[in-house]
Protein backbone atom coordinates (compact mmCIF):
# COMPACT_ATOMS: atom_id res chain seq x y z
CA UNK A 1 0.00 0.00 0.00
CA UNK A 2 0.92 3.66 -0.15
CA UNK A 3 1.45 3.88 3.26
CA UNK A 4 4.90 1.64 3.28
CA UNK A 5 6.47 4.27 1.03
CA UNK A 6 8.72 6.18 2.61
CA UNK A 7 8.30 10.05 2.06
CA UNK A 8 10.93 10.30 -0.80
CA UNK A 9 9.25 6.61 -2.08
CA UNK A 10 5.79 8.75 -2.25
CA UNK A 11 7.41 11.53 -4.46
CA UNK A 12 8.91 9.47 -6.68
CA UNK A 13 5.74 7.51 -7.11
CA UNK A 14 3.64 10.52 -7.50
CA UNK A 15 6.31 11.70 -10.21
CA UNK A 16 5.21 8.77 -12.01
CA UNK A 17 1.33 9.07 -11.98
CA UNK A 18 1.60 12.94 -12.80
CA UNK A 19 3.80 11.60 -15.90
CA UNK A 20 1.28 9.12 -16.81
CA UNK A 21 -1.91 11.20 -16.14
CA UNK A 22 -0.56 14.75 -18.16
CA UNK A 23 1.88 12.69 -20.38
CA UNK A 24 4.44 15.73 -20.02
CA UNK A 25 7.76 16.62 -18.27
CA UNK A 26 7.68 16.07 -14.70
CA UNK A 27 10.48 17.60 -12.38
CA UNK A 28 11.07 16.55 -8.77
CA UNK A 29 12.39 19.80 -7.04
CA UNK A 30 14.24 17.52 -4.05
CA UNK A 31 15.31 18.97 -0.89
CA UNK A 32 13.94 19.65 2.65
CA UNK A 33 13.25 23.65 1.80
CA UNK A 34 10.95 23.35 -1.26
CA UNK A 35 8.78 25.89 -0.26
CA UNK A 36 5.66 24.17 -0.48
CA UNK A 37 6.68 22.77 -4.44
CA UNK A 38 7.79 19.16 -4.39
CA UNK A 39 6.77 18.41 -8.00
CA UNK A 40 7.21 21.03 -10.81
CA UNK A 41 5.01 20.03 -14.24
CA UNK A 42 5.73 21.53 -17.27
CA UNK A 43 2.36 21.57 -18.88
CA UNK A 44 1.48 23.16 -22.26
CA UNK A 45 -1.11 25.18 -20.64
CA UNK A 46 0.96 26.17 -18.11
CA UNK A 47 3.20 25.75 -14.85
CA UNK A 48 1.42 22.98 -12.27
CA UNK A 49 3.00 23.19 -8.90
CA UNK A 50 2.58 20.08 -6.69
CA UNK A 51 2.86 19.80 -3.28
CA UNK A 52 3.47 15.64 -1.63
CA UNK A 53 2.75 15.15 1.96
CA UNK A 54 3.16 11.45 3.01
CA UNK A 55 0.93 11.23 6.18
CA UNK A 56 -0.36 7.46 6.21
CA UNK A 57 -2.46 8.42 9.59
CA UNK A 58 -2.41 12.09 9.55
CA UNK A 59 -4.21 15.07 8.24
CA UNK A 60 -3.98 17.42 5.33
CA UNK A 61 -4.99 20.88 7.27
CA UNK A 62 -5.86 24.67 5.74
CA UNK A 63 -1.92 25.50 6.57
CA UNK A 64 -0.60 23.38 3.80
CA UNK A 65 -2.94 24.63 1.78
CA UNK A 66 -2.40 27.93 2.15
CA UNK A 67 1.80 27.29 1.54
CA UNK A 68 1.11 25.70 -1.66
CA UNK A 69 -1.39 28.80 -2.51
CA UNK A 70 1.99 31.35 -1.47
CA UNK A 71 3.92 29.01 -3.61
CA UNK A 72 1.70 29.40 -6.34
CA UNK A 73 1.95 33.13 -6.50
CA UNK A 74 5.75 32.99 -5.69
CA UNK A 75 6.09 30.74 -9.00
CA UNK A 76 3.56 32.72 -10.64
CA UNK A 77 1.45 29.76 -11.70
CA UNK A 78 -2.24 29.12 -11.44
CA UNK A 79 -2.72 25.77 -10.70
CA UNK A 80 -1.54 23.33 -7.86
CA UNK A 81 -2.38 20.12 -6.71
CA UNK A 82 -1.80 18.29 -2.87
CA UNK A 83 -1.56 14.77 -3.04
CA UNK A 84 -1.03 12.54 0.26
CA UNK A 85 -1.68 9.09 1.70
CA UNK A 86 -3.74 10.59 4.50
CA UNK A 87 -7.10 12.40 4.59
CA UNK A 88 -7.99 15.97 4.13
CA UNK A 89 -9.55 18.30 6.45
CA UNK A 90 -12.70 20.45 6.28
CA UNK A 91 -10.98 23.52 6.31
CA UNK A 92 -8.66 22.67 4.20
CA UNK A 93 -11.10 21.50 1.35
CA UNK A 94 -13.12 24.85 2.11
CA UNK A 95 -10.27 27.26 1.81
CA UNK A 96 -9.54 25.84 -1.61
CA UNK A 97 -13.04 26.05 -2.78
CA UNK A 98 -12.84 30.03 -1.72
CA UNK A 99 -10.37 30.75 -3.86
CA UNK A 100 -10.56 32.78 -6.77
CA UNK A 101 -7.13 33.78 -8.36
CA UNK A 102 -5.73 29.99 -8.35
CA UNK A 103 -7.39 26.54 -8.26
CA UNK A 104 -5.97 23.92 -6.23
CA UNK A 105 -6.85 20.54 -6.54
CA UNK A 106 -6.86 17.85 -2.62
CA UNK A 107 -6.17 14.36 -3.51
CA UNK A 108 -6.37 11.78 -0.45
CA UNK A 109 -5.49 9.02 -0.47
CA UNK A 110 -8.69 7.27 -1.63
CA UNK A 111 -8.62 9.93 -4.47
CA UNK A 112 -5.22 9.21 -5.35
CA UNK A 113 -4.93 5.38 -5.35
CA UNK A 114 -8.05 4.90 -8.09
CA UNK A 115 -6.54 7.74 -10.28
CA UNK A 116 -3.13 5.82 -10.09
CA UNK A 117 -5.37 2.36 -10.86
CA UNK A 118 -6.58 3.64 -13.29
CA UNK A 119 -3.53 4.91 -15.24
CA UNK A 120 -2.81 1.27 -14.48
CA UNK A 121 -0.01 1.97 -11.81
CA UNK A 122 0.14 -0.16 -9.22
CA UNK A 123 -0.25 1.24 -5.70
CA UNK A 124 2.54 -0.85 -4.72
CA UNK A 125 4.77 -0.11 -7.10
CA UNK A 126 8.18 1.11 -5.86
CA UNK A 127 9.63 4.13 -7.66
CA UNK A 128 11.87 4.70 -5.10
CA UNK A 129 14.50 6.58 -7.52
CA UNK A 130 16.17 3.64 -8.50
CA UNK A 131 17.40 1.99 -11.78
CA UNK A 132 15.64 -0.66 -13.55
CA UNK A 133 17.34 -3.03 -16.35
CA UNK A 134 14.83 -2.37 -19.49
CA UNK A 135 13.77 -4.89 -21.51
CA UNK A 136 11.62 -4.34 -25.13
CA UNK A 137 8.75 -1.94 -24.74
CA UNK A 138 4.92 -3.90 -24.71
CA UNK A 139 4.05 -3.36 -28.10
CA UNK A 140 7.20 -4.41 -29.76
CA UNK A 141 8.03 -7.58 -27.74
CA UNK A 142 5.28 -10.03 -29.05
CA UNK A 143 6.58 -9.59 -32.61
CA UNK A 144 10.24 -9.57 -31.28
CA UNK A 145 9.43 -12.88 -29.77
CA UNK A 146 7.48 -14.92 -32.46
CA UNK A 147 10.24 -13.40 -34.97
CA UNK A 148 13.36 -15.13 -32.76
CA UNK A 149 11.96 -17.97 -32.18
CA UNK A 150 10.04 -19.03 -35.00
CA UNK A 151 11.86 -17.46 -38.06
CA UNK A 152 11.64 -18.46 -41.58
CA UNK A 153 14.83 -20.42 -41.09
CA UNK A 154 13.61 -22.69 -38.80
CA UNK A 155 9.38 -22.66 -39.24
CA UNK A 156 7.44 -22.92 -42.44
CA UNK A 157 3.61 -24.62 -41.89
CA UNK A 158 1.97 -26.67 -44.64
CA UNK A 159 1.05 -24.37 -47.72
CA UNK A 160 1.62 -20.96 -45.94
CA UNK A 161 -1.23 -21.62 -43.11
CA UNK A 162 0.73 -19.61 -40.72
CA UNK A 163 -1.35 -20.19 -37.37
CA UNK A 164 -2.25 -17.56 -35.19
CA UNK A 165 0.21 -17.31 -32.04
CA UNK A 166 -0.44 -15.11 -28.99
CA UNK A 167 2.61 -14.24 -26.96
CA UNK A 168 2.11 -13.03 -23.02
CA UNK A 169 4.91 -11.99 -20.22
CA UNK A 170 4.80 -11.22 -16.88
CA UNK A 171 7.60 -9.33 -15.71
CA UNK A 172 8.18 -8.90 -12.19
CA UNK A 173 11.25 -6.07 -11.19
CA UNK A 174 13.38 -7.84 -8.33
CA UNK A 175 15.21 -5.13 -6.21
CA UNK A 176 18.59 -5.19 -5.26
CA UNK A 177 20.95 -2.42 -3.03
CA UNK A 178 24.34 -2.87 -5.30
CA UNK A 179 27.51 -0.93 -4.06
CA UNK A 180 31.07 -1.48 -4.83
CA UNK A 181 33.36 -2.06 -1.71
CA UNK A 182 36.84 -1.89 -0.83
CA UNK A 183 38.13 -3.04 2.96
CA UNK A 184 41.48 -3.57 4.60
CA UNK A 185 42.88 -5.47 7.69
CA UNK A 186 45.44 -6.11 9.72
CA UNK A 187 46.76 -8.19 12.24
CA UNK A 188 49.73 -8.09 14.91
CA UNK A 189 52.42 -10.82 14.29
CA UNK A 190 55.96 -11.90 16.27
CA UNK A 191 57.33 -10.86 12.76
CA UNK A 192 55.78 -7.60 12.38
CA UNK A 193 51.86 -6.90 10.98
CA UNK A 194 50.45 -8.92 8.49
CA UNK A 195 47.72 -7.16 5.85
CA UNK A 196 45.33 -8.17 3.18
CA UNK A 197 42.55 -6.22 0.83
CA UNK A 198 39.94 -6.72 -0.69
CA UNK A 199 37.31 -4.87 -3.52
CA UNK A 200 34.78 -5.88 -5.11
CA UNK A 201 30.91 -5.62 -5.58
CA UNK A 202 28.08 -6.40 -2.96
CA UNK A 203 24.59 -6.66 -3.24
CA UNK A 204 21.42 -7.03 -0.44
CA UNK A 205 17.90 -7.69 -1.40
CA UNK A 206 15.27 -4.69 -0.94
CA UNK A 207 13.72 -7.00 1.81
CA UNK A 208 17.02 -8.21 3.33
CA UNK A 209 16.44 -11.58 3.35
CA UNK A 210 20.16 -12.44 0.83
CA UNK A 211 22.95 -10.67 0.58
CA UNK A 212 26.05 -11.71 -1.52
CA UNK A 213 29.55 -10.47 -3.02
CA UNK A 214 29.78 -10.80 -7.01
CA UNK A 215 27.26 -10.66 -9.29
CA UNK A 216 23.42 -9.99 -9.06
CA UNK A 217 21.45 -13.55 -9.64
CA UNK A 218 20.38 -13.25 -13.31
CA UNK A 219 22.61 -10.20 -14.46
CA UNK A 220 24.29 -11.38 -18.26
CA UNK A 221 27.53 -9.44 -19.42
CA UNK A 222 25.38 -7.99 -22.21
CA UNK A 223 22.81 -6.78 -20.28
CA UNK A 224 22.12 -2.81 -21.55
CA UNK A 225 22.82 -0.04 -19.17
CA UNK A 226 20.30 0.65 -16.39
CA UNK A 227 18.17 3.49 -16.37
CA UNK A 228 14.88 4.89 -14.51
CA UNK A 229 12.73 2.71 -12.79
CA UNK A 230 9.89 4.65 -13.65
CA UNK A 231 10.70 4.85 -17.29
CA UNK A 232 11.38 1.09 -17.44
CA UNK A 233 7.68 0.34 -15.87
CA UNK A 234 6.35 2.83 -18.76
CA UNK A 235 7.70 0.80 -21.27
CA UNK A 236 7.28 -2.62 -20.43
CA UNK A 237 4.67 -2.94 -17.27
CA UNK A 238 5.46 -5.21 -14.38
CA UNK A 239 5.06 -5.34 -10.69
CA UNK A 240 8.43 -3.42 -8.24
CA UNK A 241 8.36 -4.31 -4.28
CA UNK A 242 8.99 -1.85 -2.14
CA UNK A 243 12.00 -1.60 -0.30
CA UNK A 244 11.71 -2.52 3.42
CA UNK A 245 14.93 -1.15 3.68
CA UNK A 246 16.31 2.03 3.70
CA UNK A 247 19.65 2.89 2.27
CA UNK A 248 20.90 3.56 5.75
CA UNK A 249 19.58 0.09 6.90
CA UNK A 250 20.77 -1.72 3.68
CA UNK A 251 24.67 0.05 4.24
CA UNK A 252 24.47 -0.96 7.45
CA UNK A 253 23.81 -4.90 6.90
CA UNK A 254 26.01 -4.68 4.10
CA UNK A 255 29.24 -3.64 6.38
CA UNK A 256 28.05 -6.28 8.84
CA UNK A 257 28.12 -8.87 6.34
CA UNK A 258 31.33 -7.89 4.59
CA UNK A 259 33.09 -7.86 7.90
CA UNK A 260 32.27 -11.18 8.68
CA UNK A 261 32.20 -12.89 5.13
CA UNK A 262 35.62 -11.18 4.18
CA UNK A 263 38.74 -13.38 5.19
CA UNK A 264 42.34 -13.98 4.48
CA UNK A 265 44.48 -16.81 5.90
CA UNK A 266 48.12 -15.58 5.95
CA UNK A 267 51.03 -17.89 6.39
CA UNK A 268 54.63 -16.56 7.78
CA UNK A 269 57.08 -18.70 9.47
CA UNK A 270 58.06 -17.06 12.87
CA UNK A 271 61.41 -16.47 14.28
CA UNK A 272 61.46 -19.60 15.91
CA UNK A 273 61.45 -21.40 12.66
CA UNK A 274 57.61 -22.46 13.08
CA UNK A 275 55.10 -21.98 10.07
CA UNK A 276 52.19 -20.15 11.72
CA UNK A 277 48.60 -19.32 10.20
CA UNK A 278 46.86 -15.62 10.95
CA UNK A 279 43.47 -15.40 10.10
CA UNK A 280 42.46 -11.47 9.03
CA UNK A 281 39.38 -9.84 8.52
CA UNK A 282 38.58 -6.38 8.33
CA UNK A 283 36.58 -4.23 10.87
CA UNK A 284 33.72 -2.28 10.17
CA UNK A 285 35.37 0.99 10.11
CA UNK A 286 38.10 -0.20 7.10
CA UNK A 287 35.24 -1.31 5.07
CA UNK A 288 34.24 1.73 2.17
CA UNK A 289 30.98 1.24 0.48
CA UNK A 290 30.97 3.73 -3.03
CA UNK A 291 28.17 4.55 -5.82
CA UNK A 292 25.50 2.69 -4.25
CA UNK A 293 22.28 2.22 -5.89
CA UNK A 294 18.74 0.63 -5.77
CA UNK A 295 19.00 -1.09 -9.11
CA UNK A 296 15.77 -3.74 -10.37
CA UNK A 297 16.27 -6.34 -12.35
CA UNK A 298 13.61 -7.83 -14.80
CA UNK A 299 12.25 -11.67 -14.42
CA UNK A 300 10.09 -12.46 -17.24
CA UNK A 301 8.40 -15.27 -17.98
CA UNK A 302 7.36 -15.70 -21.49
CA UNK A 303 4.30 -17.82 -22.85
CA UNK A 304 3.54 -18.72 -26.74
CA UNK A 305 0.34 -20.21 -27.22
CA UNK A 306 -1.17 -20.57 -30.69
CA UNK A 307 1.30 -23.92 -31.68
CA UNK A 308 -0.78 -26.56 -30.75
CA UNK A 309 0.48 -26.70 -27.30
CA UNK A 310 1.43 -23.54 -24.64
CA UNK A 311 5.28 -22.89 -24.52
CA UNK A 312 6.19 -21.46 -20.80
CA UNK A 313 9.57 -20.46 -20.09
CA UNK A 314 11.81 -18.14 -18.35
CA UNK A 315 13.40 -15.21 -20.74
CA UNK A 316 16.35 -13.38 -19.97
CA UNK A 317 16.85 -10.31 -22.62
CA UNK A 318 20.15 -8.79 -23.36
CA UNK A 319 20.94 -6.06 -25.81
CA UNK A 320 21.52 -8.82 -28.52
CA UNK A 321 19.90 -12.35 -27.89
CA UNK A 322 16.60 -13.35 -26.17
CA UNK A 323 17.56 -16.57 -23.85
CA UNK A 324 15.21 -18.48 -23.05
CA UNK A 325 14.95 -21.48 -20.68
CA UNK A 326 11.94 -23.80 -21.67
CA UNK A 327 12.20 -27.73 -21.84
CA UNK A 328 9.65 -28.33 -24.73
CA UNK A 329 11.76 -26.25 -27.16
CA UNK A 330 15.49 -27.26 -26.13
CA UNK A 331 14.33 -30.82 -26.50
CA UNK A 332 13.84 -32.82 -29.79
CA UNK A 333 10.74 -34.13 -29.98
CA UNK A 334 11.93 -37.31 -31.99
CA UNK A 335 15.45 -38.50 -30.24
CA UNK A 336 14.87 -36.42 -26.90
CA UNK A 337 18.54 -35.06 -27.71
CA UNK A 338 19.29 -31.32 -27.00
CA UNK A 339 18.60 -28.46 -29.43
CA UNK A 340 20.35 -25.24 -30.07
CA UNK A 341 19.09 -22.25 -32.04
CA UNK A 342 21.81 -23.08 -35.01
CA UNK A 343 20.47 -26.90 -34.90
CA UNK A 344 16.54 -26.28 -34.53
CA UNK A 345 13.60 -26.66 -37.10
CA UNK A 346 9.95 -26.78 -35.43
CA UNK A 347 7.65 -28.53 -37.52
CA UNK A 348 5.23 -27.03 -39.63
CA UNK A 349 2.00 -29.46 -38.10
CA UNK A 350 2.33 -30.51 -35.09
CA UNK A 351 4.65 -27.43 -33.89
CA UNK A 352 7.64 -28.93 -32.15
CA UNK A 353 11.38 -28.56 -32.00
CA UNK A 354 13.20 -31.28 -34.11
CA UNK A 355 16.81 -31.47 -34.69
CA UNK A 356 17.71 -29.75 -38.24
CA UNK A 357 17.92 -32.13 -40.61
CA UNK A 358 21.52 -33.66 -41.40
CA UNK A 359 23.33 -36.57 -42.38
CA UNK A 360 23.36 -38.08 -39.42
CA UNK A 361 20.08 -36.18 -37.84
CA UNK A 362 17.68 -37.80 -39.98
CA UNK A 363 14.30 -36.30 -37.49
CA UNK A 364 13.40 -33.56 -39.61
CA UNK A 365 12.68 -32.86 -43.58
CA UNK A 366 10.98 -30.24 -45.75
CA UNK A 367 8.05 -30.56 -48.04
CA UNK A 368 9.45 -30.10 -51.83
CA UNK A 369 6.10 -28.62 -52.58
CA UNK A 370 5.45 -25.58 -50.34
CA UNK A 371 8.70 -26.17 -48.30
CA UNK A 372 7.19 -26.32 -45.35
CA UNK A 373 9.22 -27.72 -42.20
CA UNK A 374 8.39 -30.90 -40.68
CA UNK A 375 9.46 -33.89 -38.28
CA UNK A 376 10.06 -37.03 -39.19
CA UNK A 377 6.46 -38.32 -37.86
CA UNK A 378 4.98 -36.22 -40.48
CA UNK A 379 6.85 -36.52 -43.85
CA UNK A 380 4.93 -38.52 -46.51
CA UNK A 381 7.23 -39.71 -49.24
CA UNK A 382 5.96 -40.56 -52.62
CA UNK A 383 8.42 -41.90 -55.53
CA UNK A 384 11.49 -40.43 -53.09
CA UNK A 385 9.94 -36.98 -52.85
CA UNK A 386 9.18 -35.93 -49.08
CA UNK A 387 5.53 -33.79 -48.87
CA UNK A 388 4.04 -32.49 -45.79
CA UNK A 389 0.91 -34.50 -45.47
CA UNK A 390 -1.71 -31.55 -47.18
CA UNK A 391 0.22 -31.60 -50.09
CA UNK A 392 1.09 -35.66 -50.47
CA UNK A 393 -0.04 -37.29 -53.13
CA UNK A 394 -3.01 -39.59 -52.33
CA UNK A 395 -0.62 -43.20 -52.10
CA UNK A 396 1.82 -41.33 -50.68
CA UNK A 397 3.46 -43.75 -47.82
CA UNK A 398 4.91 -42.21 -44.46
CA UNK A 399 8.20 -41.95 -43.69
CA UNK A 400 8.78 -44.62 -41.53
CA UNK A 401 9.33 -47.42 -45.02
CA UNK A 402 12.50 -45.72 -44.49
CA UNK A 403 13.45 -47.84 -42.21
CA UNK A 404 12.78 -50.89 -44.37
CA UNK A 405 16.59 -51.29 -45.72
CA UNK A 406 17.94 -50.42 -41.64
CA UNK A 407 15.61 -53.47 -40.63
CA UNK A 408 16.62 -55.50 -43.33
CA UNK A 409 20.71 -54.80 -42.19
CA UNK A 410 19.50 -55.83 -39.22
CA UNK A 411 17.64 -58.65 -39.88
CA UNK A 412 20.50 -60.20 -41.99
CA UNK A 413 23.00 -59.15 -39.11
CA UNK A 414 21.07 -61.21 -37.12
CA UNK A 415 20.44 -64.52 -39.05
CA UNK A 416 24.57 -64.40 -39.10
CA UNK A 417 25.40 -64.34 -35.90
CA UNK A 418 22.48 -67.02 -35.47
CA UNK A 419 24.19 -69.07 -37.92
CA UNK A 420 27.66 -67.93 -36.43
CA UNK A 421 26.94 -69.48 -33.49
CA UNK A 422 25.53 -72.61 -34.55
CA UNK A 423 28.95 -73.24 -36.27
CA UNK A 424 30.76 -72.36 -33.70
CA UNK A 425 28.78 -74.02 -30.72
CA UNK A 426 27.93 -70.45 -29.16
CA UNK A 427 32.13 -70.22 -28.28
CA UNK A 428 32.49 -66.86 -29.51
CA UNK A 429 29.22 -65.77 -28.02
CA UNK A 430 30.07 -62.15 -26.90
CA UNK A 431 31.32 -61.69 -30.72
CA UNK A 432 27.79 -62.95 -31.87
CA UNK A 433 25.48 -60.45 -29.57
CA UNK A 434 28.36 -57.40 -30.79
CA UNK A 435 27.15 -58.23 -34.68
CA UNK A 436 23.76 -58.76 -33.79
CA UNK A 437 23.51 -55.01 -32.26
CA UNK A 438 26.04 -53.42 -34.40
CA UNK A 439 23.75 -54.54 -37.68
CA UNK A 440 20.49 -52.92 -35.55
CA UNK A 441 21.67 -50.02 -35.07
CA UNK A 442 20.97 -47.70 -37.32
CA UNK A 443 17.48 -48.93 -37.04
CA UNK A 444 17.44 -47.93 -33.76
CA UNK A 445 18.64 -44.36 -34.56
CA UNK A 446 16.47 -43.49 -36.60
CA UNK A 447 13.42 -45.58 -35.47
CA UNK A 448 13.89 -44.80 -31.55
CA UNK A 449 11.40 -41.73 -30.16
CA UNK A 450 13.23 -41.03 -26.70
CA UNK A 451 10.50 -38.90 -26.11
CA UNK A 452 11.05 -34.98 -24.45
CA UNK A 453 12.92 -33.98 -21.78
CA UNK A 454 11.47 -31.52 -19.58
CA UNK A 455 15.46 -29.78 -18.62
CA UNK A 456 17.33 -28.16 -20.81
CA UNK A 457 19.79 -25.00 -21.21
CA UNK A 458 18.82 -21.51 -22.01
CA UNK A 459 18.14 -21.15 -26.09
CA UNK A 460 19.73 -18.19 -26.64
CA UNK A 461 18.03 -16.84 -29.39
CA UNK A 462 19.48 -13.99 -31.54
CA UNK A 463 17.34 -10.66 -31.83
CA UNK A 464 16.71 -8.74 -34.87
CA UNK A 465 13.99 -10.51 -36.65
CA UNK A 466 11.14 -7.67 -36.56
CA UNK A 467 8.16 -8.85 -38.05
CA UNK A 468 6.63 -12.96 -38.49
CA UNK A 469 4.86 -13.57 -40.58
CA UNK A 470 8.16 -12.77 -42.90
CA UNK A 471 7.38 -10.26 -45.40
CA UNK A 472 7.12 -12.11 -48.84
CA UNK A 473 4.74 -14.57 -47.37
CA UNK A 474 2.37 -11.74 -45.69
CA UNK A 475 2.81 -9.84 -49.25
CA UNK A 476 1.36 -13.33 -51.02
CA UNK A 477 -1.10 -14.15 -48.64
CA UNK A 478 -2.51 -10.89 -47.39
CA UNK A 479 -1.89 -11.44 -43.70
CA UNK A 480 -3.59 -9.23 -41.12
CA UNK A 481 -2.58 -7.78 -37.66
CA UNK A 482 -5.67 -8.48 -35.00
CA UNK A 483 -6.19 -5.66 -32.64
CA UNK A 484 -7.02 -6.13 -29.08
CA UNK A 485 -10.05 -5.09 -29.42
CA UNK A 486 -11.63 -8.09 -31.38
CA UNK A 487 -10.88 -10.62 -28.90
CA UNK A 488 -12.94 -8.57 -26.33
CA UNK A 489 -10.27 -8.50 -23.49
CA UNK A 490 -8.99 -5.77 -21.16
CA UNK A 491 -4.93 -5.88 -22.18
CA UNK A 492 -4.13 -3.72 -19.08
CA UNK A 493 -1.99 -5.83 -17.33
CA UNK A 494 1.53 -7.54 -17.91
CA UNK A 495 0.27 -9.67 -20.49
CA UNK A 496 0.84 -8.42 -24.34
CA UNK A 497 -0.57 -10.20 -27.03
CA UNK A 498 0.07 -9.70 -30.55
CA UNK A 499 -2.73 -12.14 -33.04
CA UNK A 500 -1.94 -12.50 -36.80
CA UNK A 501 -4.11 -14.54 -38.56
CA UNK A 502 -3.53 -15.15 -42.01
CA UNK A 503 -6.23 -14.68 -44.73
CA UNK A 504 -7.22 -17.59 -47.46
CA UNK A 505 -8.50 -15.89 -49.97
CA UNK A 506 -11.81 -17.25 -51.48
CA UNK A 507 -12.22 -20.77 -49.77
CA UNK A 508 -13.22 -19.68 -46.44
CA UNK A 509 -10.67 -21.67 -44.37
CA UNK A 510 -9.41 -20.07 -41.55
Amino acid sequence: MLTSLSPASFEEWCKLVMERHFQCTVEMTGGGSDEGRDLLIHHPDGLIIVECKHYPRGTVGRPIVQKLHSALITGRSRRGMVLTTGRISAEAVEYANRLTDVSIELFDGNRLAITAQRLGISVTEASAGGLAIPTTADGEFPPLVIGSILGPEKFRPPQGAWPRVDVSRQTEYVGYFVSQFSAYGEANTAIGTQSAAWEGECWITIDGRKWSTGNIPGIWPDFPQPIELSAVIHASKGHAAVPRLQMTDALKALKDGLSNHLVEHVNYTGKNNVNYTKKISPGKRNIQLNSTKLLYVPHQRVRIAGLGEAYEGELVETSTELHLKCGELSSCSVCGGTVTPDTQTICGVCHRSVHRRTLLRPESGTCEACSATLCRRHIRVSNKSSFCPTCAPFEAKRAWHRLAAPGLFGFLATVTAAIHGELTAWVHLNWDIGVTAVGWLPFSIRAWPVGISRKGNPLAYPKGVPMWPPQDATANRGFSPISDADHGEDRQDQAVTEDFLPSMGQSGRV
